[in-house]
Protein backbone atom coordinates (compact mmCIF):
# COMPACT_ATOMS: atom_id res chain seq x y z
CA UNK A 1 0.00 0.00 0.00
CA UNK A 2 2.62 2.82 -1.01
CA UNK A 3 1.54 6.10 -1.08
CA UNK A 4 1.10 5.79 -5.21
CA UNK A 5 -0.45 2.78 -6.10
CA UNK A 6 -3.82 1.08 -6.39
CA UNK A 7 -3.78 -0.32 -2.90
CA UNK A 8 -3.85 2.90 -1.47
CA UNK A 9 -7.10 4.19 0.34
CA UNK A 10 -7.98 7.51 0.98
CA UNK A 11 -8.94 7.11 4.78
CA UNK A 12 -8.91 9.23 7.87
CA UNK A 13 -6.14 7.27 9.57
CA UNK A 14 -4.41 6.08 6.37
CA UNK A 15 -1.72 3.33 6.11
CA UNK A 16 0.93 2.63 4.00
CA UNK A 17 2.51 -0.94 2.48
CA UNK A 18 6.06 -1.02 4.28
CA UNK A 19 8.32 -1.31 1.36
CA UNK A 20 11.71 -2.44 3.31
CA UNK A 21 11.97 -3.45 7.03
CA UNK A 22 11.43 -0.50 8.96
CA UNK A 23 10.35 1.96 6.21
CA UNK A 24 7.49 4.70 7.02
CA UNK A 25 8.89 7.03 4.46
CA UNK A 26 4.91 7.82 4.00
CA UNK A 27 4.36 9.55 7.10
CA UNK A 28 3.48 13.08 7.03
CA UNK A 29 6.27 13.44 9.37
CA UNK A 30 9.14 12.19 7.16
CA UNK A 31 8.12 13.51 3.60
CA UNK A 32 10.69 15.95 2.79
CA UNK A 33 7.83 19.03 2.10
CA UNK A 34 6.69 18.74 5.31
CA UNK A 35 9.80 18.90 7.29
CA UNK A 36 9.06 21.94 9.13
CA UNK A 37 6.41 19.96 11.41
CA UNK A 38 2.52 20.42 10.61
CA UNK A 39 -0.05 21.43 12.74
CA UNK A 40 -2.50 19.01 12.07
CA UNK A 41 -2.77 15.91 14.94
CA UNK A 42 -5.39 13.64 14.03
CA UNK A 43 -6.39 12.40 17.51
CA UNK A 44 -7.63 9.45 18.78
CA UNK A 45 -10.15 8.68 22.02
CA UNK A 46 -8.71 6.74 25.14
CA UNK A 47 -10.41 5.61 28.08
CA UNK A 48 -7.69 5.97 30.61
CA UNK A 49 -9.42 4.30 33.79
CA UNK A 50 -9.87 0.89 31.78
CA UNK A 51 -7.94 1.50 30.12
CA UNK A 52 -9.29 1.48 26.03
CA UNK A 53 -9.05 3.55 22.78
CA UNK A 54 -11.53 3.67 20.24
CA UNK A 55 -9.66 3.46 17.29
CA UNK A 56 -11.24 4.21 14.00
CA UNK A 57 -12.47 1.52 11.15
CA UNK A 58 -9.76 1.29 8.71
CA UNK A 59 -9.62 -0.84 5.81
CA UNK A 60 -6.36 -2.42 4.24
CA UNK A 61 -6.25 -3.23 0.56
CA UNK A 62 -4.30 -5.98 -1.52
CA UNK A 63 -4.27 -8.29 -4.76
CA UNK A 64 -4.25 -11.95 -2.69
CA UNK A 65 -6.89 -13.23 -0.70
CA UNK A 66 -5.27 -12.50 3.14
CA UNK A 67 -5.48 -15.23 5.75
CA UNK A 68 -5.89 -12.52 8.27
CA UNK A 69 -3.71 -10.62 10.25
CA UNK A 70 -1.31 -11.82 12.28
CA UNK A 71 -0.08 -8.84 14.52
CA UNK A 72 -1.22 -5.72 15.18
CA UNK A 73 1.30 -3.07 17.38
CA UNK A 74 1.05 0.13 18.73
CA UNK A 75 4.16 1.82 18.61
CA UNK A 76 5.05 5.46 19.69
CA UNK A 77 7.57 7.45 17.22
CA UNK A 78 10.14 7.79 19.67
CA UNK A 79 10.40 4.06 19.37
CA UNK A 80 9.97 3.50 23.46
CA UNK A 81 6.72 2.22 23.39
CA UNK A 82 5.49 -0.98 21.39
CA UNK A 83 2.29 -2.72 22.62
CA UNK A 84 0.86 -5.42 21.23
CA UNK A 85 -2.88 -5.60 20.09
CA UNK A 86 -5.68 -7.94 20.00
CA UNK A 87 -6.03 -9.30 16.17
CA UNK A 88 -9.62 -10.70 16.61
CA UNK A 89 -11.27 -7.73 15.22
CA UNK A 90 -10.44 -8.24 11.74
CA UNK A 91 -11.79 -9.21 8.84
CA UNK A 92 -11.11 -10.42 5.25
CA UNK A 93 -13.52 -10.06 2.44
CA UNK A 94 -13.22 -9.75 -1.48
CA UNK A 95 -13.77 -6.42 -3.64
CA UNK A 96 -14.57 -8.22 -6.90
CA UNK A 97 -12.61 -8.33 -9.88
CA UNK A 98 -11.53 -5.04 -11.55
CA UNK A 99 -11.22 -3.80 -15.19
CA UNK A 100 -8.12 -6.68 -15.74
CA UNK A 101 -9.57 -9.66 -13.84
CA UNK A 102 -7.45 -9.15 -10.98
CA UNK A 103 -9.04 -9.91 -7.89
CA UNK A 104 -9.09 -6.90 -5.19
CA UNK A 105 -9.28 -7.79 -1.15
CA UNK A 106 -9.68 -5.90 1.85
CA UNK A 107 -8.73 -6.46 5.34
CA UNK A 108 -11.25 -4.35 7.51
CA UNK A 109 -10.56 -3.33 11.33
CA UNK A 110 -13.80 -2.71 13.00
CA UNK A 111 -13.68 -0.19 14.89
CA UNK A 112 -14.22 -1.74 18.09
CA UNK A 113 -12.96 -0.55 21.38
CA UNK A 114 -9.25 -2.52 22.11
CA UNK A 115 -8.04 -2.75 26.12
CA UNK A 116 -4.43 -1.42 26.32
CA UNK A 117 -1.83 -1.48 29.29
CA UNK A 118 -1.68 2.45 28.80
CA UNK A 119 -2.70 3.97 32.13
CA UNK A 120 -2.41 7.38 31.04
CA UNK A 121 -2.16 9.84 28.70
CA UNK A 122 1.08 9.65 26.73
CA UNK A 123 2.31 13.03 25.68
CA UNK A 124 3.50 11.68 22.80
CA UNK A 125 2.98 10.42 18.81
CA UNK A 126 2.06 7.20 17.94
CA UNK A 127 1.07 4.73 15.08
CA UNK A 128 0.06 1.24 14.29
CA UNK A 129 1.64 -1.43 12.17
CA UNK A 130 -0.78 -4.72 11.15
CA UNK A 131 0.98 -7.71 9.27
CA UNK A 132 -0.88 -10.59 7.74
CA UNK A 133 2.50 -12.78 7.16
CA UNK A 134 2.89 -11.38 3.61
CA UNK A 135 3.24 -7.44 4.31
CA UNK A 136 3.66 -4.87 6.88
CA UNK A 137 1.30 -1.87 6.96
CA UNK A 138 1.55 1.26 8.80
CA UNK A 139 -0.42 4.00 9.88
CA UNK A 140 0.05 8.06 9.69
CA UNK A 141 0.94 9.09 13.28
CA UNK A 142 -1.89 10.45 15.74
CA UNK A 143 -1.86 11.69 19.38
CA UNK A 144 -4.32 10.10 21.92
CA UNK A 145 -7.33 12.19 23.91
CA UNK A 146 -8.86 11.71 27.10
CA UNK A 147 -12.95 11.13 26.59
CA UNK A 148 -15.50 14.08 28.29
CA UNK A 149 -17.93 12.89 31.00
CA UNK A 150 -20.75 14.15 29.45
CA UNK A 151 -20.29 11.62 25.94
CA UNK A 152 -17.57 8.93 26.23
CA UNK A 153 -17.22 8.67 22.61
CA UNK A 154 -15.83 12.33 22.22
CA UNK A 155 -12.44 13.90 22.92
CA UNK A 156 -11.82 16.57 25.23
CA UNK A 157 -11.79 19.91 24.35
CA UNK A 158 -8.89 21.03 22.14
CA UNK A 159 -8.15 25.22 22.94
CA UNK A 160 -11.25 27.20 22.16
CA UNK A 161 -12.57 25.16 19.59
CA UNK A 162 -14.89 22.32 19.67
CA UNK A 163 -15.05 18.92 18.13
CA UNK A 164 -17.06 17.41 15.48
CA UNK A 165 -17.42 13.63 14.24
CA UNK A 166 -17.63 13.23 10.77
CA UNK A 167 -19.45 9.30 9.75
CA UNK A 168 -19.95 7.83 6.56
CA UNK A 169 -20.53 4.71 4.84
CA UNK A 170 -21.63 3.10 1.81
CA UNK A 171 -24.96 0.70 1.24
CA UNK A 172 -24.89 -1.24 -1.63
CA UNK A 173 -21.98 -1.18 -3.50
CA UNK A 174 -18.80 -1.14 -3.96
CA UNK A 175 -16.43 1.90 -4.69
CA UNK A 176 -13.91 1.38 -7.72
CA UNK A 177 -13.01 -2.66 -5.84
CA UNK A 178 -11.68 -0.17 -3.32
CA UNK A 179 -14.02 0.50 -0.09
CA UNK A 180 -15.80 -2.44 1.29
CA UNK A 181 -19.06 -1.97 1.59
CA UNK A 182 -20.04 -3.58 4.82
CA UNK A 183 -19.09 -2.76 8.42
CA UNK A 184 -19.05 0.56 10.52
CA UNK A 185 -18.76 3.90 9.48
CA UNK A 186 -15.87 5.18 8.83
CA UNK A 187 -15.05 8.34 11.53
CA UNK A 188 -12.67 11.11 12.29
CA UNK A 189 -12.70 13.94 14.96
CA UNK A 190 -12.36 17.31 13.54
CA UNK A 191 -11.39 20.23 15.84
CA UNK A 192 -14.03 22.65 14.38
CA UNK A 193 -16.92 24.69 14.91
CA UNK A 194 -20.72 25.32 12.91
CA UNK A 195 -21.04 28.94 12.35
CA UNK A 196 -22.96 31.48 10.08
CA UNK A 197 -24.74 29.54 7.59
CA UNK A 198 -25.63 30.02 3.85
CA UNK A 199 -29.35 29.62 2.95
CA UNK A 200 -29.99 28.02 -0.14
CA UNK A 201 -33.75 28.69 -2.15
CA UNK A 202 -34.40 26.22 -4.47
CA UNK A 203 -38.08 26.53 -5.70
CA UNK A 204 -39.63 24.96 -8.74
CA UNK A 205 -41.62 27.52 -10.92
CA UNK A 206 -43.90 26.29 -13.70
CA UNK A 207 -46.06 28.62 -16.17
CA UNK A 208 -50.04 28.99 -14.60
CA UNK A 209 -51.32 29.30 -17.91
CA UNK A 210 -52.22 33.43 -17.66
CA UNK A 211 -48.61 34.69 -17.52
CA UNK A 212 -48.16 33.75 -13.52
CA UNK A 213 -45.91 31.71 -11.28
CA UNK A 214 -47.18 28.46 -10.34
CA UNK A 215 -44.85 26.56 -7.47
CA UNK A 216 -44.75 23.20 -7.63
CA UNK A 217 -42.57 22.65 -4.82
CA UNK A 218 -40.13 24.74 -2.65
CA UNK A 219 -36.95 23.89 -0.83
CA UNK A 220 -35.21 25.67 2.00
CA UNK A 221 -31.90 24.49 2.78
CA UNK A 222 -29.66 25.81 5.16
CA UNK A 223 -25.59 25.38 3.98
CA UNK A 224 -22.70 24.91 6.58
CA UNK A 225 -19.14 24.98 6.23
CA UNK A 226 -16.28 24.44 8.38
CA UNK A 227 -12.22 23.50 7.73
CA UNK A 228 -9.10 22.48 9.27
CA UNK A 229 -5.77 22.68 8.29
CA UNK A 230 -4.48 19.49 7.54
CA UNK A 231 -1.64 17.46 4.99
CA UNK A 232 -2.16 15.53 2.04
CA UNK A 233 -3.79 12.67 3.55
CA UNK A 234 -6.38 14.67 4.84
CA UNK A 235 -7.02 16.23 2.05
CA UNK A 236 -7.52 12.54 0.33
CA UNK A 237 -9.91 11.34 2.79
CA UNK A 238 -11.97 14.78 3.22
CA UNK A 239 -12.49 14.92 -0.11
CA UNK A 240 -13.35 10.95 -0.79
CA UNK A 241 -16.63 11.37 1.41
CA UNK A 242 -18.24 12.93 -1.78
CA UNK A 243 -17.63 9.25 -3.22
CA UNK A 244 -19.94 7.82 0.08
CA UNK A 245 -24.02 7.82 0.18
CA UNK A 246 -24.21 8.11 4.12
CA UNK A 247 -22.94 11.04 5.87
CA UNK A 248 -23.42 12.64 9.08
CA UNK A 249 -21.86 14.91 11.40
CA UNK A 250 -22.33 14.19 15.21
CA UNK A 251 -21.63 16.92 18.32
CA UNK A 252 -21.09 16.56 21.57
CA UNK A 253 -23.84 15.66 23.42
CA UNK A 254 -25.21 13.12 20.34
CA UNK A 255 -26.96 16.18 18.41
CA UNK A 256 -26.75 14.52 14.12
CA UNK A 257 -27.28 16.56 11.47
CA UNK A 258 -27.47 13.95 8.12
CA UNK A 259 -25.44 15.65 5.43
CA UNK A 260 -26.57 16.05 2.09
CA UNK A 261 -24.55 18.01 -1.27
CA UNK A 262 -21.08 17.12 0.51
CA UNK A 263 -18.25 19.70 -1.22
CA UNK A 264 -14.98 19.56 -0.22
CA UNK A 265 -12.80 22.22 -1.95
CA UNK A 266 -9.05 21.99 -1.08
CA UNK A 267 -6.30 24.78 -1.62
CA UNK A 268 -2.63 24.85 -0.48
CA UNK A 269 -0.94 26.80 1.77
CA UNK A 270 2.11 25.61 1.08
CA UNK A 271 3.87 22.07 0.00
CA UNK A 272 3.03 19.96 3.29
CA UNK A 273 -0.53 21.89 4.18
CA UNK A 274 -4.15 22.57 3.02
CA UNK A 275 -6.99 24.76 3.75
CA UNK A 276 -9.54 22.01 3.28
CA UNK A 277 -13.17 23.21 2.93
CA UNK A 278 -16.24 20.85 4.18
CA UNK A 279 -19.29 22.38 3.11
CA UNK A 280 -22.84 20.49 2.87
CA UNK A 281 -26.56 20.92 3.81
CA UNK A 282 -29.06 20.02 6.07
CA UNK A 283 -32.60 19.87 5.18
CA UNK A 284 -34.78 22.54 6.75
CA UNK A 285 -38.06 23.67 5.20
CA UNK A 286 -39.60 22.08 1.92
CA UNK A 287 -43.51 22.84 0.65
CA UNK A 288 -45.30 21.30 -1.68
CA UNK A 289 -48.07 22.53 -3.98
CA UNK A 290 -51.10 21.02 -1.98
CA UNK A 291 -49.83 22.52 1.07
Amino acid sequence: MSKYGPTYLPQPLAFYRELTSGDRRYQSRNLSQCSGGTTWRLTIVGDFDDPQFQFPRFDLKMNYESSGVTDFFLRSVDGVTNVSLNTSYFSVASLGLDSEDVEWWAITFSGTPIDSALDSIPEKEFYLTVEDGANVWYSETFCFADEITENSSFPESCGSEGWLKISYSNSGCIISNTFYNDGPSFEVFIPADLAQPNYLYKPDPLDDGDGGTLYTFKRLDKRWEFYITAPEYMADALTAIQMFANVSLTFVGNDVIICRDVEVGVDWINACEAKIKFTFSAEFLAKTACC
